[in-house]
């Protein structure tokens, strides 16, 4: 009986890089190198070295790269640590529509996977492309609906991107690569939780959702079976974590425009390291500093909330105004705009351990306000208004629908490169990193991944400041 797992391993065994427009061909790079940039960056932290370490101690293996490090590790070790990288800065790009963050997932799954089936260059992007697509159509089967039940989106949705990818590039044959999504879909975690004290768990979700999907693919080439009806079943994957009817769940829902709309160019990069739903609030204030607005000017800071991501960015109050870790300052919107507000922009910098601590930045802090806005377009896209009140009366008014970095408000080729270089400079030298911008630039000529790890392994060993 064919069921939503066993036709989304035929189509996922059937994609071919031909089927790929050159546009996509040319977001794909782009993204793959933005999110080598973050995780060499999150590398040369402490958080980074530590979550290495711990990952180390799991086991030995010189199958994958682990980004930033000379060793190599156990394939799934290795996309434990790269996707948690990747993720741990809050600097990746994110599809807001299904609010997830695909690339710290598809990348370090991708990545370790191609390493150990040897794959060319064509078939490594053709993987990640398959990821995006796949991840966030997952997402958009069932938008808000898993962060509504205390599910992190990118975490649960990831193991099946993650097995897809895999899978393929193990080259399972159609009942393996089916078992796989059912047993990712037993695997599957991420708990929202995190939001209350800014638990830097967050951060591993997208690793353990790569480090899943690779698991479950070797467990299914082993002979586990995962159930086939793990979408659409009584107890399956929407039926548990979304109150989205199984019964009406058919593969259109998932694949319905696959060909015709490509959500790989659709994804926002970040131009701030913090979360999302800070960004459009971000712009608003970067636009009124630009305007010759003074910290010394402004009595009250008023920010009009979606009511959804209230308890993400503004609850609660206290801790909120301050933050004790540069991770939690991350989920602050009264910190991110003040930081903004006095310094003109935010930046990895901008959550070290002396800013938070810094008096004036969280004296403007805690005069950051918010007030729920139920009109506003979230999840569609994440808008920011913010109302400001100076010292003599004057009420000033910014509106952004669409931060900056998504389709609608893009970031220019430009930025993207001046953000991965500025990112990579932290670990590797200039000529490291021109030399892995050039291989991703080129990654279709590659006749295997090493050209691309191989920069990635190139640390210098630096130390940056502790974001943490």
């Amino acid at each position: 009986m064919a069921t939503i797992a066993s036709r989304l391993a035929e189509r996922a065994l059937e994609f071919s890089y031909d089927d790929i427009p050159e546009t996509v061909l040319e977001h794909a790079k782009l993204h793959l190198l933005d999110s080598l940039g973050v995780a060499l960056a999150a590398a040369s932290t402490e958080f980074g070295r530590k979550i290495t370490q711990a990952t180390r101690s799991l086991g030995s293996g010189d199958e994958s790269t682990v980004i930033g490090s000379a060793e190599r590790l156990p394939a799934p070790s290795a996309a434990l640590v790269n996707g948690t990288l990747i993720h741990a800065l809050e600097y990746d790009d994110t599809h807001t529509d299904s609010i997830i963050h695909g690339s710290s997932v598809v990348v370090p799954s991708t990545l370790a996977a191609a390493e150990c089936s040897l794959a060319d260059g064509k078939e490594l992007i053709t993987s990640l492309v398959l990821g995006w697509e796949t991840i966030v159509r997952l997402g958009l089967v069932a938008p808000g609906a898993f962060q509504a039940h205390g599910f992190h989106t990118t975490g649960v949705c990831g193991s099946f991107a993650s097995a897809l990818v895999a899978g393929r590039l193990a080259k399972l044959a159609e009942p393996e690569l089916t078992s796989a999504l059912g047993i990712a879909g037993s695997q599957a975690s991420g708990l929202f939780e995190y939001v209350v004290s800014g638990a830097s768990v967050k951060s591993s979700h997208p690793g353990w959702a790569a480090h899943n999907g690779i698991v479950a693919t070797r467990l299914a080439h082993c002979g586990v079976s995962g159930p086939r009806t793990v979408f659409e079943g009584r107890f399956g994957f929407y039926s548990a974590f979304t109150e989205h009817d199984p019964e009406e769940l058919t593969l259109d829902d998932l694949y319905r425009d696959l060909g015709e709309r490509w959500y790989t160019q659709e994804l926002s990069y970040k131009p701030y390291p913090c979360c999302h739903f800070n960004h459009a609030f971000l712009d608003c204030a970067a636009q009124l500093v630009s305007e010759g607005l003074a910290v010394e000017d402004i009595e009250k800071v008023v920010c009009h909330v979606a009511p959804e991501i209230i308890p993400v960015v503004c609850e609660p109050r206290e801790a909120k105004a301050a933050p004790q870790s540069g991770y939690e300052a991350r989920f602050s919107l009264p910190y991110s705009v003040a930081a903004m507000l006095c310094h003109g922009q935010v930046g990895l910098d901008t959550y070290s351990r002396e800013n938070i601590a810094d008096g004036r930045l969280l004296g403007l802090a805690r005069r950051v306000d918010y007030e729920p806005d139920p009109n506003t377009s979230y999840p569609k896209s994440f808008p920011g208004r913010l109302e400001i009140t100076t010292k003599n009366g004057r009420i000033l008014d910014r509106h952004m629908e669409f931060n900056r970095g998504g389709p609608q408000n893009p970031m220019s080729e430009e930025e993207i490169l001046r953000k991965f270089r500025d990112n990579a400079s932290r670990m590797l030298t200039s000529a490291d990193a021109e030399r892995l911008l050039d291989t991703v630039w080129h990654l279709e000529e590659i006749d295997e991944p090493r050209p691309l790890c191989v920069p990635l392994r190139s640390a210098t060993g630096r130390q940056s400041p502790a974001y943490r």
